[in-house]
């Protein structure tokens, strides 16, 4: 008859878990009131961290009056901003996160009218 041996083997898969960290972060902008800036961010991770916004500790998900949100890919968030006087002193921070942890990385916004003598050292070239 038949005769069936049964062979067993095992495997190591290394899955490379890691936390969440952020590989390109938002920069600290200085801008005049009334311009439209651009904030990035990248995270690496396994699995894949989600990647949000923070305005001043409020998360960022979706577009808002003078917010535009987008998702580029599954590891990379932008928000474009249309900055306003009150804007002066506000952060926007980068948070990511998988089950393995966390990271974040904040941003800190400085904003002028156009007549502040500030202006002067924020745009001369010399």
């Amino acid at each position: 008859m038949f005769n069936h041996r049964l062979s067993q083997s095992t495997a190591i898969v290394d899955v490379g878990i890691s936390p969440a960290k952020i590989i390109h972060s938002p920069l600290d902008t200085k801008a005049i009131a009334g311009e439209s800036v651009l904030f990035f961010c990248q995270a690496e991770g396994n699995p894949l961290p989600r990647v949000v916004f923070r305005w001043n500790d409020n998360e960022i998900t979706q577009n808002r009056p003078g917010l535009q949100f987008k998702e580029l890919s599954a590891d990379s968030v932008a928000l474009r901003a249309k900055l306003e006087p009150n804007h002066n002193g506000d952060t926007v921070t980068c948070f990511a996160q998988n089950h393995v942890g966390s990271d974040s990385a904040t941003a800190q916004i400085s904003v002028y009218n156009a007549n502040e003598s500030e202006l002067y050292n924020l745009f001369s070239f010399s």
